[in-house]
């Protein structure tokens, strides 16, 4: 099944929309200006060449993204190892939080395998 996207001009109404209801049931406030620009950010390097993407080419980047989270946060966790001076509460506060990171991307990443396995994209 092949989708692309109908619009070639951002929504960004809708875009902000998007983040704040992401936002809302996470409380993550800061997360909306943060997707906000990094789209900015994005439209100036790639300017409106996802207008031209198939939504199987979106999820495998959605998918390379959800990896990373994982990847990064085991990365950081085994940086924290090397980081003597602080408490150890403190670093069981952040592992934790590290953990819930890796824990996010692999719920990204199998959400993203369920919409492959409708469109009959290909596999994250």
């Amino acid at each position: 099944m092949t989708i692309r996207a109908q619009q070639p001009v951002r929504d960004p109404s809708r875009e902000l929309a998007f983040f704040q209801t992401a936002a809302r049931t996470t409380g993550a406030e800061r997360f909306v200006e943060h997707a906000r620009q990094r789209l900015e950010d994005g439209e100036d390097k790639f300017g409106e060449r996802w207008t031209r993407l198939r939504l199987h080419e979106f999820t495998r980047e959605l998918a390379e993204e959800a990896a990373d989270l994982a990847a990064w946060a085991a990365l950081a966790a085994q940086a924290l190892d090397g980081t003597t001076s602080m408490p150890a509460d403190h670093r069981g506060a952040i592992t934790e939080q590290l953990s819930n990171i890796a824990r996010a991307g692999a719920k990204a990443h199998h959400a993203i395998e369920a919409i492959n396995h409708i469109i009959g994209g290909t596999p994250a």
